[in-house]
């Protein structure tokens, strides 16, 4: 069973924070990096760029994030339905 039953908010932050990277309060469900663009939509953590080595989904799937509230973002929504993530 996982950790995080539904991503919310407070949620998204402490797990983006274990990871190891700072997340600005002030600037509202989005965090901004040089490798990664995640954001937090419709309670889904939405991963829009990763240029990280292993992923950042693979680390929020370690952190007990479910596949399904994990969206491949960077990915066209027609090739997103074959991945094993939510498609949105």
């Amino acid at each position: 069973m996982s950790n995080y039953p539904s991503v919310k908010a407070k949620d998204f932050i402490r797990v983006i924070e274990q990871l190891g990277f700072y997340f600005d309060h002030q600037k509202g469900s989005h965090a901004i990096y040089k490798d990664i663009y995640i954001r937090l939509k419709d309670e889904k953590i939405w991963i829009e760029e990763d240029w990280t080595e292993n992923g950042v989904a693979t680390d929020l799937l370690l952190k007990g994030i479910p596949k399904e509230e994990i969206v491949l973002a960077f990915h066209p929504l027609h090739v997103r339905q074959y991945t094993e993530f939510a498609s949105a």
